[in-house]
């Protein structure tokens, strides 16, 4: 019999993955009618007259070694920096909202929700999954879809938690840039049937996931932004305008919010911030936020 984890086991891990894969497969569109020019890098310099220069590194939300080895660049500008800022970091007030954010209201349930066909099948995909299927129909289904976007679990942390732990180690002051309802709030506003019909890409791409993964894992690897967001086609949503409406907080909403709240630190100088690395290129990206505030940034890694 299969080991089944709780459903109820929503993880950071599982947030800002989702988060991750979520603005990448949506991404091949908007970022072929920018026309941006090729982006290279996953360690940027932000220098700011008056103060040390700060650093801003992609990271990618999995425990691989192949990411945790940091290159010498990135592992030089992590040890010397003042400080260490991430998206989120979670904390037990964190966690309540989080639960509370996560089920259903009183009287509601999936299945009535999903109807009998598309519950039957969330719960197919779950047990496969090594899910157990306790309080499946008090859950909401942005849950369930975060639950499915996550890559099997493996021991030890994933790279933004590990850099956290080390940061917390070397006794850097550590911030995030995001709490917990901020980071949920996109999924948690959606619509009830925009969630169903997210659900429904979600449960049809379950079987493609390992290959996707490799793929989006050897592109990040490659440190070539402009490749992450051009991957295939092939992984764009179904959902249509329910998908459009969640992208425009996932990308637009939260790289400004990220950048304001960044400016603190790299007004304080030497900071390293790391973020998904989704964030970085684009017209809405975060390199280009800074450079239009007139920050120099600049290519290290």
């Amino acid at each position: 019999m299969p080991v089944t984890r709780p459903i109820s086991n929503l993880t950071l891990p599982a947030i800002i993955w989702f988060i991750f894969t979520v603005i990448l497969f949506n991404s091949v569109v908007s970022f072929a009618e920018e026309k941006q020019t090729e982006q290279i890098g996953l360690l940027w310099k932000i220098n700011k007259p008056g103060a040390e220069p700060s650093y801003l590194f992609g990271t990618i939300h999995l425990n691989d070694e192949r990411v945790k080895n940091l290159a010498p660049p990135v592992k030089s500008a992590f040890d010397n920096s003042r400080s260490f800022t991430m998206e989120m970091i979670t904390d037990t007030s964190g966690l309540v909202v989080l639960s509370r954010m996560m089920f259903l209201a009183e009287g509601l349930s999936l299945k009535k929700i999903t109807g009998e066909k598309l519950y039957r099948q969330t719960v197919e995909v779950l047990l496969k999954r090594g899910m157990t299927t306790e309080n499946l129909d008090r859950i909401k289904p942005w849950v369930i879809i975060m639950m499915l976007s996550t890559p099997k679990s493996k021991s030890g942390l994933f790279l933004d938690m590990d850099l956290y732990a080390k940061a917390v180690s070397a006794r850097k002051p550590a911030y995030g840039l995001e709490t917990m309802a901020e980071q949920l709030a996109p999924f948690d506003d959606m619509p009830l049937k925009d969630q169903v019909a997210l659900l429904k890409d979600s449960l049809q791409a379950s079987d493609q996931q390992d290959a996707q993964l490799e793929e989006i894992t050897q592109a990040y690897l490659s440190r070539n932004l402009t490749k992450l967001l051009t991957i295939s086609d092939s992984y764009q949503t179904q959902a249509g305008a329910a998908y459009d409406r969640l992208m425009t907080q996932l990308i637009n909403d939260r790289n400004l919010r990220m950048q304001r709240r960044m400016q603190k630190r790299i007004t304080e100088g030497n900071a390293f911030i790391a973020v998904g690395a989704l964030h970085l290129p684009g017209k809405d990206g975060l390199i280009n936020l800074f450079q239009e505030q007139g920050y120099r940034v600049t290519s290290v890694y």
